[in-house]
Parts: C-alpha cells; sequence; structure tokens
C-alpha cells in the first residue's frame, strides 16, 4: 500500500467522523450555541485539508463553502435560516456521496446542480496526454471531478511498482480473497478438532500404560513372594524362566509405551498451539472496521426519507470498531430492514411531529459498539414509538394468534410478536415496507450468529432495537452437556452461571415449576420440555440437580441438564436439512471421537419456552465404571503464572481448567469434579488460604487435595497453609516444573 493510498483510507474514516460531527453540532437549528458552531467550522476546515492532500478538489471545494459559511454565523455576518440548512445538508450529503464512490473505486459524480445552486465552479477535468484543457473544452461542459490515485486491481502491480529497480521496497500487504480466507478457517477448525482426537489418543496411551503396569504388578507378586517361592516343590525351572522372561518383556513395552506417549503429548501440544495460532491469525486477518459495509446506509436513510417526504437526521456512531467481515456481511440486510423500518414506521411525517410539539426533524441513531468478543449495534429513534395494543391487534388480524391469547401476552411478549414472519403494522404495501420482511429477517440473522434481537420502548418517546452477536464467527467457547442421552453445545455467551442445586430448591409459581436466583422466580426447564415434549425427564445426582442459567438480553431460562462435560473452543458447522429447519439448533461441532453435537439456539429456548409443572427428579443410575483423564483446577490471578501452570500440567497427561481467584474457583468446585486444586495465596477477592479453609470445611471439597504455590516463602506461612491442610506447599521463588508436577503426582491417583 503506497502512501498516497494510505493518507486516502485514513481520510475515509477522517471525514466521517466530521460529518457526523457537523450534523450533531447543527442539530439544534436554528438555535446552536458559540461553541457547536466553532466545533463544525474547525470539521469543516478538517475536511478541507484532508481533501487536499488526497486531491480530492471536489470535497475541498465544498467543503470550503462550509467552512466559509460557518464563520460567517460565528461572526454574526449571517443568520440561520431554514433554506441555508437546507443548503448545508445538500453539501454535507454530496461529500457523503462522492466519497462512497471513492471508496468504491468508481469515479464520482459532480454535483452540478449543487454548483450552480452554490454558484461554485465545476472542478476542471484533467487533460488527455497530449492536450490542453483550454477555454474551449471547459466552455463545452466538459468538466468532471478528478479521481485520485487508484489502487491497482488484484494481480496488476502498478506500473511504477512493476518497474521499480532491483532491491526497491516491496509492500507490506498482500491482497487475498475472502473465499481463501473462509478455506483458512475451515483448515484451522480442523486442525483444532485433530488436536482434540490427539488428546483421546494420549488417554488411550495412558490407560495402556496403566495396564502395562498392573500386568508388571502381577508378575511381579508371582515372582518374587520369597526365595522359598522360588525352590518350593513343582516349581518348574522353566516356569521361573518363562515368567521372568514375561517380566523382562512387560518393562521393555511399558518403556516403550512411555517414550511413544511422551513424543505424542508434544505432537499434539504443538498441533494444538499451531491450530491456535492458525485460527487467532485467521481470525485478524478477517476482521474489517464496520464503515467498510455499512457505509452507503446515510445515503439510503437520507433518500429514503426524501421518498417519504420527512425530514430526518440520521447519525451514526462506532464504525471505526472492528467485526468479522462475515459478520458484518450477515448483519447488513437485516441493519438495513431495521433502519427501513425506522423510516417508514417510527419517524413521523413534519406535520404530525408539530402536532406532537417535537421538532420537525426527527432523529435516527445507529451505534455499535464491541465489548470483549461481543458486539452490539443499538438503532434508536424519537418517533411515534410501539403502540403494543395496535401490535397485538395486527398480531390477531393476520391470524398469528386467537385474540384470547393475545390478550394474556405481556409487554416482552407483545414486543415479540414484531418478530414473527408476516408481521407488520404498516396500513399498506409500499416501496418501503408492508410485506411482512423488517424485523424478522433481523432475528433469524441474530440467531444464526448465535446472537440476539430485542425491541424495546425507548425513555422519553421512539424504540430502540438492540443487535447482539459474537465479535467474529471462527471457534466459539463452548460448554458441552449431556441430556437425555445425547451430547450438546451450548455457547458461553449465553450462559449466566453454572449450578448443582438441591431438588428442594424447585419452587412452583402459577403451574410453571421455577428456581430462585437472586430472588428472581426464573423458569425451570428440560430439553425436552423446551422442545415441546409432553414428558420431561429431571435427573439428579445425590439428590443435587445440574442447571446451566441462560440469559439473552432480560430473560433467563435455568437448563436442567444430565452432566455438564467440559469446556471446547470450536467452529460451529452449518446443519444440512432437515436439522437446518430447527429453530432450536444453530449449527453442529465435531468432538474427539468424529460424533457431532448439536449447538443449542440459547435465544430461541429463552424466548419460546413458557412453562410448565415438571415431574419429580429421579436419581441418575449408576453406570459402568469408566477411566478418565486426572483433572485440575488451577487458581492464579496472574495469567502468566497459570498459562504457565496450566502447559506444565497439561504437558504431563492432565486436564486443566483455571479460574482468577478464590470465589470463581469455589463456584466451579461445586458444580464439577476436580481430582486436585494448585492456587496462589495472595488474590483480590478470596485468597488462596481462604479458598482452602473454606474447601476443607465443606463435606464433599474437604477430600480434594490443594498444592499452594505462592511467593509467600517464610516458615510462618508455610505452617499457616499446611495447618490448614494444604498437600502441599510450593514457593515461587524456587519454582521448578519437576516440583509441581512430582507434587500432583503424589496426590492425584490416576488408578480409578
Amino acid at each position: 500500500m503506497d502512501i498516497q493510498e494510505r493518507v486516502l483510507n485514513a481520510f475515509q474514516q477522517e471525514h466521517r467522523e466530521h460529518l457526523e460531527g457537523i450534523r450533531a453540532h447543527l442539530n439544534p437549528w436554528p438555535t446552536i450555541p458559540a461553541e457547536s458552531m466553532n466545533e463544525a467550522f474547525r470539521m469543516a476546515h478538517s475536511i478541507k485539508g484532508g481533501a487536499r492532500v488526497c486531491d480530492l478538489e471536489t470535497v475541498e471545494k465544498l467543503a470550503h463553502y462550509l467552512e466559509h459559511l460557518f464563520a460567517e454565523l460565528v461572526h454574526g455576518r449571517e443568520v440561520p435560516t431554514s433554506a441555508m440548512r437546507a443548503s448545508i445538508d445538500r453539501v454535507l450529503n454530496a461529500i457523503e456521496d462522492y466519497m462512497i464512490a471513492v471508496a468504491r473505486k468508481r469515479e464520482p459524480v459532480e454535483p452540478l446542480e449543487l454548483f450552480d445552486e452554490l454558484e461554485m465552479t465545476p472542478t476542471p477535468r484533467p487533460a488527455p496526454s497530449g492536450e490542453s484543457a483550454g477555454p474551449d473544452r471547459a466552455a463545452a461542459g466538459e468538466a468532471a471531478l478528478p479521481v485520485p490515485r487508484q489502487v491497482a486491481p488484484e494481480g496488476n502491480p502498478p506500473a511504477a511498482e512493476a518497474a521499480s529497480p532491483k532491491g526497491a521496497a516491496v509492500p507490506d500487504t498482500l491482497r487475498v480473497s475472502a473465499a481463501h480466507l473462509d478455506r483458512l478457517l475451515q483448515s484451522s477448525s480442523l486442525l483444532l478438532t485433530e488436536a482434540v482426537r490427539q488428546s483421546a489418543l494420549e488417554k488411550e496411551l495412558r490407560e495402556l500404560g496403566l495396564s502395562v503396569r498392573n500386568l508388571q504388578q502381577a508378575c511381579d507378586d508371582e515372582l518374587t513372594p520369597g526365595l522359598s517361592t522360588l525352590s518350593a516343590p513343582g516349581r518348574r525351572e522353566s516356569e521361573t524362566s518363562t515368567l521372568d522372561e514375561l517380566r523382562r518383556g512387560l518393562a521393555q513395552a511399558a518403556r516403550q509405551i512411555r517414550r511413544i506417549r511422551a513424543l505424542q503429548q508434544r505432537g499434539a501440544q504443538a498441533l494444538r498451539a499451531t491450530g491456535e495460532q492458525l485460527e487467532s491469525d485467521v481470525r485478524r486477518a478477517r476482521m474489517v472496521p464496520v464503515s467498510s459495509i455499512f457505509e452507503a446506509f446515510p445515503k439510503m436513510v437520507r433518500d429514503l426519507a426524501q421518498q417519504e417526504e420527512k425530514l430526518i437526521e440520521f447519525t451514526v456512531s462506532g464504525l471505526d470498531r472492528e467485526a468479522d467481515r462475515l459478520v458484518l456481511q450477515a448483519l447488513k440486510d437485516p441493519v438495513m430492514h431495521a433502519l427501513r423500518n425506522a423510516v417508514n414506521h417510527g419517524i413521523e411525517s413534519p406535520e404530525e411531529r408539530r402536532s406532537a410539539g417535537k421538532p420537525e426533524r426527527g432523529q435516527i441513531h445507529l451505534e455499535v459498539e464491541v465489548f470483549g468478543s461481543r458486539m452490539t449495534m443499538q438503532i434508536s429513534d424519537d418517533g411515534r414509538g410501539l403502540d403494543l395494543g395496535e401490535i397485538r391487534a395486527k398480531a390477531v388480524e393476520r391470524q398469528l394468534l386467537s385474540g384470547a391469547e393475545a390478550e394474556r401476552l405481556d409487554e416482552d411478549e407483545t414486543l415479540d410478536l414484531l418478530f414473527l414472519p408476516g408481521f407488520s403494522t404498516a396500513g399498506q404495501i409500499t416501496h418501503v415496507s408492508g410485506r411482512g420482511m423488517g424485523l424478522s429477517v433481523v432475528k433469524e440473522a441474530a440467531n444464526r450468529l448465535q446472537g440476539s434481537a430485542q425491541m424495546e420502548p425507548r425513555p422519553g418517546g421512539g424504540s430502540l432495537l438492540t443487535v447482539a452477536t459474537p465479535l467474529s464467527i471462527a471457534t466459539h467457547r463452548m460448554l458441552l452437556i449431556r441430556s437425555g442421552g445425547s451430547s450438546f453445545a451450548i455457547p458461553a455467551g449465553a450462559i449466566a452461571g453454572l449450578h448443582r442445586l438441591a431438588t428442594s430448591a424447585i419452587r412452583t409459581a402459577e403451574g410453571r415449576s421455577v428456581l430462585l436466583f437472586e430472588d428472581e422466580p426464573v423458569l425451570l426447564a428440560t430439553l425436552e420440555t423446551a422442545f415441546g415434549h409432553d414428558r420431561a425427564r429431571l435427573v439428579a445426582e445425590d439428590g443435587r440437580l445440574h442447571v446451566v442459567l441462560l440469559r439473552v438480553g432480560d430473560r433467563a431460562l435455568a437448563l436442567a441438564v444430565d452432566a455438564m462435560l467440559r469446556e471446547l473452543n470450536l467452529l460451529i458447522h452449518p446443519l444440512p436439512p432437515p436439522a437446518a429447519a430447527s429453530p432450536f439448533f444453530s449449527g453442529g461441532v465435531i468432538l474427539e471421537d468424529g460424533s457431532v453435537a448439536l449447538v443449542l439456539n440459547a435465544s430461541t429456548l429463552v424466548e419460546r419456552f413458557k412453562g410448565r409443572r415438571l415431574e419429580e427428579p429421579v436419581e441418575a443410575q449408576a453406570g459402568p465404571i469408566t477411566r478418565r483423564k486426572p483433572t485440575v483446577l488451577v487458581v492464579d490471578d496472574s495469567f502468566t503464572a497459570r498459562t504457565l501452570q496450566k502447559s506444565i500440567l497439561e504437558t504431563d497427561g492432565y486436564e486443566v481448567q483455571i479460574a482468577v481467584d478464590g470465589k470463581q474457583a469455589l463456584a466451579m468446585l461445586q458444580v464439577q469434579p476436580f481430582d486436585a486444586v494448585v492456587t496462589d495465596v495472595q488474590m483480590p477477592g478470596m485468597d488462596g488460604f481462604q479458598l482452602l479453609e473454606t474447601m476443607k470445611g465443606h463435606p464433599r471439597l474437604k477430600e480434594i487435595p490443594v498444592v499452594l504455590v505462592t511467593s509467600l516463602s517464610s516458615e510462618e506461612d508455610q505452617a499457616r497453609g499446611l495447618s490448614l491442610g494444604a498437600d502441599a506447599y510450593i514457593v515461587k521463588q524456587k519454582f521448578d516444573h519437576r516440583h509441581l508436577l512430582d507434587a500432583v503426582q503424589q496426590i492425584v491417583s490416576t488408578d480409578e
């Protein structure tokens, strides 16, 4: 990317921010505070300067007009009028349209009518090679906007670059098609899946090693009970020799298995690290500014407002945020439908607004925010708002539900009707809306992306649509659960908590089973009841239920499951028909054994389950004992420390989960089994000593071994830790990975 292109890209972002700023500062027209007018003047000046640097003469001229006009207003030499505001809007729109054309590598159309209106001279067209742009050509009307230096098409380097001498600087960017990135993402997913399979293979090798060790022990018991046994009557020399040879063979097999297992562990670790790095690199490469996909929305809203004969001020914020290109592409049409809905249904005509005591110009705002791995888009307007009675009446009219059902709906359930396919409050079909499109498209797109969509009244009038989705559609963190004999995956973003609750905690409210969370009754469901089955099976273990608390927006659902298995980072694959038609599933993930687990659509579960009374829980039947990899919980508030300990333990074959403090660790210990805990002492909230003391006072947790790894090296601290019940105490200053492994191996039994 050359300097000119970099400057142009920077100006693309800068001019959008300044246009939004100017519109916002002029919003209280005609009574504009002096500081707002000064800011508008400064922004117009910045646009003019940036356009000059980018050789965008038309934009420079338009910005200069604004700058001059704002200066006149600042010094009181001009008075704000409706005609003046209309001219300003046309200039702002012309700059916006011109820059959209530049961004799309199209030749912009010069606003000749606007130039005539403002008595401005059109920008002359650069003369072709060998000709001069003399007065005759200008008089003939051959005037057009200059085209900024363009980016060369893919695969065709600019001539200057092609002719550059040997040793010239090579550009640090390379164009890659989106399809290639998509395939790379699929490849990284396969790598990660293979890494999970390798972990399963490591488990098999570990169990094979245990079997050989048991055979060795049996041979030792047979051969070495004492010298008297070797010389006992009836013991033939050939039998002793054969058993001795068997023992040597088993010892050699055990050594070979250990070598193979060590090699396999290193290979699996490298494979996992490579897959994670590739997935991370591809995910970053797919991130693009929101503005690159949503840049045409301001013009679209402006054109729709003109067609509807409405005065609308459309502002945007957060378009500089970055998100996965495929996420933005999937949301582009739904957001467009939502904006059309706001123009048509939300904002009233100027006459209606005047009658209601509102400014003639309505407000629509699109805001994009990023919080961690989630992105939120909010579309708000100050229009007529949401009439719940009209919504219910339209739903009945369109036979989406009966009149009696409509009367029983509360506010949230009524607002959900807006997202049903075929629902519309439009009185007639127009070019803008009335075909039952709009918000149902928004909901479906959000669900496909493991997100949610919610409409609510806006304080002070109007409405607010919130669409929340993951920032990327790469691998997702998911909880694998078992229910009804099958495995399912739940995206971590929809999980508000994991609980192991006594069956006596179940309450009944209005004929429906509920659980109380912070004094809030939450409907209790199993997957069978959520899917609409008549019979449900609540499974308890030692009188307790495994409950996943789902939360979407301000709604929650307590989902009782048979077991919580583990957390995974996997790519969600689309489902083939007919599974793809189910609203309860949004895809599938491939597990280490090659099987597929369906990914639950938490948004649909929470919104569609209305509740029912569940049958009494039954105790889970004890199944055959299966060997599993010992699981260790590492607790440390230092990211570096817990990452180091996790890597050391995983390399030696342990399953490792992490917690950032004692409070989180205690919550995890309540809902899943661990074979050992390795914890720091000095942590915010609940420290390691408090965690240890709490565990040793708990009837179930007191049996779990605890290793303290801390910088507290005094004899008093060590004595305190051991007196509280710690099984080992390791000082960080003398930390060695072998010390940690030895301590864990001594307290964790692998022969289950």
